[in-house]
């Protein structure tokens, strides 16, 4: 529910003004935040460390795209501890389209072709 809700209100807010010659300008980053220690977030998260050893608390992989000129965040996804940001971010192509700078480098890069099927 919060998900749709979020969806439904989350929107560029830059101006004209604000656009890198005409072009939204997205960002995509990801972060790591340390969430309760309980059986369901350790289950649903994970935690680094080893099997025999996990250590800290358990940890979930968020992935956003904001809006570079007014930060607004435009999406994000949440994935456990162990999954790859890039996997996770993949979900997040939706933003990147018409009338949107798109930048990338390296992996990053390779992936964004294959996945948007762009002619760079």
């Amino acid at each position: 529910m919060l998900r749709e809700l979020f969806r439904a209100v989350a929107r560029p807010l830059g101006t004209d003004g604000k656009l890198f010659r005409g072009l939204r300008v997205p960002a995509l980053d990801g972060t790591l935040p340390a969430v309760p220690d309980s059986a369901g977030n350790n289950d649903s998260f994970g935690k680094s460390g080893s099997q025999r050893s996990p250590m800290g608390y358990p940890q979930a992989r968020v992935v956003a795209v904001a809006e570079c000129s007014s930060h607004a965040v435009l999406d994000a996804v949440v994935g456990g501890f162990k999954d790859s940001e890039r996997i996770v971010s993949d979900a997040l192509g939706a933003h990147v389209g018409t009338g949107t700078l798109r930048a990338a480098r390296g992996r990053r890069r390779q992936a964004a072709r294959r996945q948007l099927r762009l002619r760079w």
